[in-house]
């Protein structure tokens, strides 16, 4: 799928769980592009991404919590574990300032539909609410 249609069908999406949307937007010679939503209070990021031979990925990414600045290591060992309970809709990850936790999905915008679009925003929010509870 082009970026065109990747872009038609995701933004498409989006307006269906929030009217609020913008559409995703691609700066002049650049292969990602990015909006934002919110789904249940949180803010999520949408983007879409232009692999060289194999059209387009969707990128979605949650930012949920700062990297303690004390016991690092065993916050390190927890997002592993934590890793490990949301397997199939995503996973946990550092930002690119390693001092921030995202939950982030990527997967070919190839025969994705609205409701698997649908269930990986709400996994993906239900799994950053119990990540944000237990590390209150």
């Amino acid at each position: 799928m082009n970026r065109e249609d990747s872009a038609n069908l995701v933004n498409g999406y989006m307006k269906q769980i929030d009217r609020t949307a913008a559409a995703i937007a691609f700066k002049p010679g650049e292969n990602v592009g990015f909006s934002s939503m919110t789904y249940q209070n949180l803010k999520i990021e949408v983007g879409l991404i232009e692999m060289d031979d194999s059209g387009m990925d969707l990128l979605i990414s949650i930012g949920l919590i700062p990297v303690p600045g004390q016991d690092r290591e065993a916050f390190m060992q927890q997002l592993l574990q934590w890793n490990n309970f949301v397997s199939g809709y995503g996973h946990f990850s550092l930002g690119n300032d390693g001092n921030t936790v995202f939950m982030v999905c990527r997967r070919p915008v190839a025969e994705l539909d609205f409701e698997e679009f649908e269930a990986l925003i709400a996994n993906m929010s239900g799994n950053s609410f119990a990540v944000l509870r237990q590390a209150q």
